[in-house]
């Protein structure tokens, strides 16, 4: 080997150790090759003169490059009890009992007959229509009419309503709500004056009512009485009387009903109409009805009650029974228990073992070493971690498998690894650099006027 390329092989070993720019002194290879001391500080120049030179070191900046976090475990904190039992035999966790709240239970229930009468006491009234007197109406077979109102405020409540009285001379007839209830003293359907005309004795006027003809004067004066139910023709509100006269001389005409109701549910409106109060009677109604019934209790010891109690049907309406029941907020498939006289329930179950509690991630230790556990709760199965079986809101039941570990995510430790703004990152050399032994970055160039031909050698252009 030349004594030149000596000297290029001692500076490229030199330069693996040693950064250029950081010496400040410069050897010729020849002075390498003949000195006695085992270290130098160098800063290596090319050999111009050479038409092959190595590559020498460039310093470059790091860059910055976000790493991902990295999750580390602790064993969780566990919280445990003894289960027990109601008076009800209902067994349950006392840890964190929160009171239940309240909903109803619904079934059908059953129906019996009753009888039931209700005694009710009416007045007794006669209603006067027309005009009461005596000859006070004058003419010759002329018809005089009369309209009386009255008002019925509730139809169910009039029991019976009769024509019990007419007084009249010579004819008369009654209508109710235009309906004609009676004519008299012969019967009949109407009261009209009909005239015919004879060559031997002139006009000659007669009364037709209906069934029969007759003469316009009777000469009597009628006091008639009767049972006539008029209750059929009658209706709610504004009742209307009517009463057709038939005088010839001197005459009058006018009539009575008598009918029991409830009290003042009959009143005079307008026209001839008094009403007299001439009693009162105890009226017994019978009806058949069916009582709604319930029977046993629920699953928390409370009676079913009807809703609706009686009704016409035999059948009552369906659910009309209900019972106060309760329900766990936290978690409804749950029974309530009977915990210090108030109905409660815990959302840890009981175990086989009669043991409830929960494993869970402290959150004091998040206040002292200002670590925050509770960012992941975890499973392992089987030492292999199943991203899927994360416990529900960081806190497991015992009676299910979930028990083992809390997780936080952190930045891996490492020369140069920072955390900001809740990111991990970390200085590196850019790509196509190298890493020397300071931790610094550079890069292998050919001097000027050279150029790369592979590995660490330039050649001169």
């Amino acid at each position: 080997m030349s004594l030149l390329n000596k000297a290029l092989l001692i500076s490229f070993v030199f330069m693996s150790f040693l950064r250029a720019d950081e010496f400040n002194s410069t050897l010729s290879a020849d002075s390498i090759l003949n000195s006695t001391d085992t270290i130098y500080d160098v800063t290596v120049e090319p050999n111009t003169e050479s038409d092959i030179v190595l590559k020498i070191k460039v310093i470059v900046d790091k860059a910055l490059k976000e790493i991902e976090k990295i999750y580390t475990y602790k064993p969780r904190a566990i919280r445990t009890s003894q289960c027990q039992f109601d008076k009800y035999n209902t067994e349950y966790c006392p840890l964190d009992l929160a009171p239940c709240g309240e909903k109803w239970d619904y079934k059908d229930g059953y129906s019996v007959k009753r009888i039931k009468t209700i005694n009710e006491i009416y007045d007794k009234i006669r209603v006067w229509v027309g005009k009461i007197g005596d000859n006070y109406l004058h003419g010759w077979c002329k018809i005089f009419h009369y309209t009386t109102y009255f008002y019925i405020k509730d139809i169910n409540k009039v029991k019976s309503f009769e024509l019990r009285r007419l007084k009249f001379d010579d004819y008369i007839q009654v209508k109710v709500n235009g309906k004609s209830i009676i004519v008299a003293p012969y019967g009949g359907y109407k009261l009209e004056i009909k005239k015919i005309t004879s060559v031997w004795w002139g006009d000659f006027e007669y009364v037709d009512y209906g069934t029969g003809t007759g003469n316009c004067e009777l000469s009597t004066s009628w006091d008639k009485y009767y049972h006539i139910n008029v209750k059929p023709y009658l209706k709610n509100g504004i009742n209307r009387v009517d009463i057709y006269i038939e005088v010839s001389g001197g005459g009058e005409g006018y009539a009575y009903f008598e009918g029991v109701t409830s009290k003042n549910n009959i009143v005079c409106s307008n026209g001839y109409c008094k009403i007299d109060d001439i009693g009162d009677v105890t009226i017994s109604t019978s009806y058949i009805y069916y009582e709604y019934l319930c029977s046993g209790k629920n699953e928390y010891d409370q009676s079913y009650y009807p809703i609706v109690k009686s009704g016409d049907s035999p059948t009552p309406p369906p659910n009309n029974c209900r019972a106060l029941s309760f329900v766990c907020l936290s978690s409804p498939d749950r029974k309530c228990s009977y915990v210090n006289n108030q109905w409660q329930c815990s959302p840890f179950e009981c175990n086989s073992d009669n043991m409830c509690g929960f494993a869970f991630c402290a959150d004091e230790e998040a206040n002292t070493d200002n670590t925050n556990w509770v960012d992941r709760a975890i499973y392992f199965q089987n030492f292999k971690f199943n991203d899927n079986k994360e416990c529900k809101d960081k806190i497991c039941d015992l009676t299910h498998e979930y028990i083992s570990s809390c997780g936080k995510a952190i930045c891996p430790k490492g020369f140069g690894v920072f955390e900001k703004d809740g990111k991990c990152y970390k200085y590196v050399c850019p790509q196509g650099s190298l890493q020397d032994y300071d931790g610094s970055c550079y890069e292998l160039k050919c001097p000027d006027g050279y150029v790369s031909i592979g590995d660490d050698k330039c050649q001169k252009q």
